[in-house]
């Protein structure tokens, strides 16, 4: 009931503006299935702005673009697009943003010279893996505030011309605390399938609300996370069967990629919720212990491939398992000298003596 007399209040606001139209709008910079981004002057600051207008003004398209002012507005944070006003009136009513001088990560993904001024980052990996960390920072702090995403992509992040990254796209965005402002749109008023389903929560493609939290927006930075390892979206096909597989909990091929980053994925991904990483904060921790100790990470992987190795070794190659089976277990060993907490190196290694223990069985 809050919600609606606010979205009441905030159309009546629009129409009794007297400044009318204080932005002057440009070329569309981009557009999709609910409006249209423009580049705008916003005279009175003497600056530039992108301004976000709809298709279609109706009621339902009004409070949609309300409610996601509203959100991001609620979320000050470096890495969240400022909005800066809400303008034109009620009929046609217009969203006004920071510009940003870059490129969608997307489009960053394969060649990320496209937003790093056309030099290749030293380490592409790295360079990426800490874009996600800040995308993780802003969701950390949307969580804190009791708010989720709920369409966390690489579509929806911008990346600035000198290094700034920044989650926009708060239109499916909802509290999950019952003391939220009353404002605020609750994920438990959601109808039908919302988000996309190639990077979709299994909660999400189940229509439950109810089980929707931080876990949902941490399977789609889980989802990312795997895109950015192994070049492919979480899930392929169109999107009703995107849809379907997110609803059976489907987990994508993880086996391509390296042990350490393969246990965050697997645990992100994980169908139920409570198996998750709780919020975005513990994910970008579990990362950052990956991005801090790489060494240990590498010899880990080179072990479980050695393991993998032995798993397929026939009776007649005992002494050649015999000198992977030593490498195998030095690699988790050196793994473990660096980082005794390596949860890559500690399950290879538990794994190796399951191997010995059942090749003398």
């Amino acid at each position: 009931a809050q919600l609606l007399e606010s979205l009441r209040a905030g159309r009546r606001a629009l129409s009794e503006r007297s400044d009318g139209r204080p932005v002057q709008l440009g070329e569309v910079l981009g557009a999709g299935g609910m409006g249209e981004v423009l580049h705008g002057f916003q005279p009175t600051l003497r600056r530039p702005v992108a301004v976000k207008r709809l298709h279609d003004a109706s009621d339902d398209g009004v409070s949609q673009l309300l409610r996601e002012a509203w959100v991001a507005g609620y979320l000050e944070h470096p890495n969240i697009l400022p909005v800066h006003d809400l303008a034109g009136d009620a009929a046609a009513p217009l969203m006004v943003m920071k510009l940003i001088e870059g490129v969608p990560w997307i489009d960053a993904l394969a060649d990320p010279t496209r937003a790093t001024g056309g030099l290749p980052p030293d380490d592409p990996e790295r360079w990426q893996l800490e874009v996600l960390l800040e995308v993780c920072q802003a969701v950390r702090f949307a969580h804190a505030r009791g708010v989720v995403h709920l369409d966390l992509k690489p579509a929806n992040v911008m990346l600035g011309r000198y290094g700034e990254v920044y989650l926009v796209d708060w239109g499916l965005a909802g509290t999950f605390r019952e003391d939220a402002p009353g404002w605020l749109p609750r994920v438990g008023d959601l109808e039908g399938l919302v988000g996309t389903p190639v990077y979709m929560a299994p909660e999400q493609a189940q229509v439950a609300p109810g089980r929707i939290g931080p876990a949902t927006d941490v399977y789609q930075l889980g989802g990312i996370l795997y895109e950015l390892v192994t070049g492919q979206r979480p899930r392929q096909g169109a999107p009703l069967r995107a849809a379907l597989l997110a609803s059976r909990g489907v987990m994508p091929d993880l086996s391509a990629m390296p042990q350490g980053l393969r246990a965050i994925c697997e645990r992100a991904l994980d169908p139920e919720p409570e198996r998750r990483y709780p919020d975005a904060g513990a994910f970008a921790q579990a990362l950052r212990d990956h991005l801090q100790h790489r060494e240990a990470e590498r010899l880990a992987d080179e072990g479980w491939q050695r393991l993998n190795t032995l798993r397929s070794a026939t009776p007649s190659q005992r002494r050649e398992a015999e000198r992977l089976g030593a490498e195998c277990a030095f690699a988790f060993e050196q793994a473990l000298q660096i980082w005794p907490e390596s949860r890559a190196a500690l399950e290879g290694r538990h794994a190796l003596v399951l191997w010995q223990v059942e090749l003398t069985v």
